[in-house]
């Protein structure tokens, strides 16, 4: 072996950033400002996205004994990095880490550098790996092991249970449920924390009238909660008033209502005995996809449907001025889709399904759209559902083939279904007590967009009855 050589193979490693690029704040610019101070500075950078990429990423740092890294990445990439090397045999070499806040919470990386700037700190930690100091920035941690005989144990910083658990997987559910500043921005987790303790705190005091002035996608979180309640569980009533985007529930209970007018009238009705008189009950879809836990609202859509809501929220969260968003925001998007679609042009995705409704009767192949609610639809031309079949359900799926679809749309939309608009050539449309869809990728439920497995099947059924308070 040559000197060159022996240098080259005992000459330290030079310090590595492993960062997850699609880490909350990273992905917000932070990755790209830290990869170029790390490149700067003579540092080695591993962009780590998936579980392979960071497992090969540790390995070659064991391999070749890289001791300073610094990880920026959110507290779940952190806690990979932390089971990997805790997995390790007692006595293996293990390099020391600096642990940035690259996520949306970072409780590691707030304990280790509280209150740090992620590249002021990154920059000063190089600096000192470069100039011997780095040992006397180095403290230890022991992190938790959680076991569970027989499967392998876990390691981390915090666990939580009870209460914590599910709040946390209500966040989790909340941010990846839908789009907006309220679901994927720093509020998305406090957010939810406000909603679950008002809705707790109502059902611990047992406050029967209870008024919602919100949009559509906040009232299908209340109607989640309370159907998710064990069966004889206490429940509210509720008057929903329209404060949202198209407020189709509120329509249905409380049509062409002013919301402060009501408002005045449901509170003087709650003092004087004469609210049970507007009281009316209403059942809520039930959205079910093994093994995911059930989804509860009022307006089901698939297929075209599914993919013009996605472009409209799309479109309204990706810019500024009256036509993203005011209340044009949504007609706008509508009208150049369905301008396209006369020309060929408007590129809606047509997936092939299998739809059973029972005794309403079923629809394979290709489907243009579907739609299902227990709304009545009381005000507005838009009522979309034939007047067939019996159960609380209405649905209605058309086929891409569907026999002269675009002159009979208005019919459709109207719920003035012709003769001709059957089962034979393509229309499936009335009321029914089950609906089983094979093959869907996704939904949206009352404006929230959610992911489904396409392999297994999505069933709609009847959800709990709810009690709400319908002025008159």
């Amino acid at each position: 072996m040559t000197s060159a050589e022996q240098e080259r193979r005992f000459a330290p490693a030079p310090p590595c950033l492993l960062v997850n690029p699609r880490s909350f704040r990273a992905a917000r610019g932070l990755a790209d400002r830290a990869i170029a101070l790390a490149a700067e500075r003579g540092a080695e950078v591993v962009r780590v996205e998936v579980g392979a990429d960071l497992s090969a990423a540790l390995d070659a740092i064991l391999a070749r004994r890289q001791r300073h890294v610094a990880v920026l990445a959110g507290d779940g990439t952190v806690r990979e990095v932390i089971e990997r090397l805790s997995q390790l045999p007692p006595g293996h070499w293990l390099p020391e880490l600096l642990i940035l806040p690259g996520g949306r919470t970072n409780l590691t990386a707030a304990d280790l550098v509280p209150r740090a700037d992620p590249l002021a700190t990154l920059a000063k930690a190089l600096a000192w790996a470069g100039d011997g100091r780095w040992d006397s920035g180095v403290v230890e941690r022991v992190p938790l092991c959680i076991a569970q005989a027989p499967a392998s144990p876990r390691f981390g910083f915090f666990f939580g249970g009870g209460a914590v658990d599910s709040i946390v997987r209500r966040a989790q559910d909340h941010r990846y449920g839908g789009s907006g500043p309220l679901r994927s921005g720093h509020l998305s987790s406090p957010w939810v924390v406000t909603k679950i303790a008002a809705l707790d705190t109502i059902l611990a005091r047992r406050q029967r009238h209870v008024a919602v002035l919100a949009g559509d996608g906040t009232v299908r979180e209340v109607i989640e909660r309370l159907s998710q309640l064990p069966p004889g569980h206490w429940l509210p009533e509720l008057l929903i008033l329209p404060g949202g985007r198209t407020n189709l529930t509120a329509a249905d209970l409380v049509p062409r209502a002013d919301p402060l007018a009501t408002l005045a009238k449901a509170l003087a009705w709650a003092g004087d005995g004469r609210w049970d008189s507007g009281v009316v009950e209403r059942v809520p879809l039930c959205i079910a996809q093994a093994p995911a836990p059930p989804r509860f609202g009022f307006f089901f859509g698939g297929a075209a449907v599914d993919s013009i809501v996605r472009r409209a929220q799309d479109h309204r969260y990706g810019g500024s001025g009256p036509l993203r968003s005011g209340h044009l925001s949504s007609p706008w998007v509508v009208t150049k889709i369905a301008a396209l679609a006369l020309v060929g042009r408007a590129d809606i995705p047509v997936p092939t399904l299998a739809i059973d409704a029972g005794d309403l009767g079923s629809l394979q192949g290709r489907i243009r759209l579907v739609m299902a609610t227990t709304l009545l639809h009381r005000t507005g031309l838009f009522d979309p559902y034939a007047a067939r079949g019996q159960g609380e359900l209405r649905l209605t799926a058309v086929a891409a083939a569907a026999r002269r679809f675009w002159p009979a749309l208005p019919r459709l939309l109207t719920g003035r279904y012709s003769k001709a608009m059957n089962l034979d050539n393509g229309y499936l449309s009335g009321h029914c007590e089950r609906v089983q869809i094979a093959g869907l990728a996704g939904y949206v439920l009352d404006g929230e967009r959610f992911d489904t497995d396409p392999a297994r099947p999505v069933v709609v059924t009847p959800g709990r009855r709810l009690r709400f308070f319908s002025c008159p």
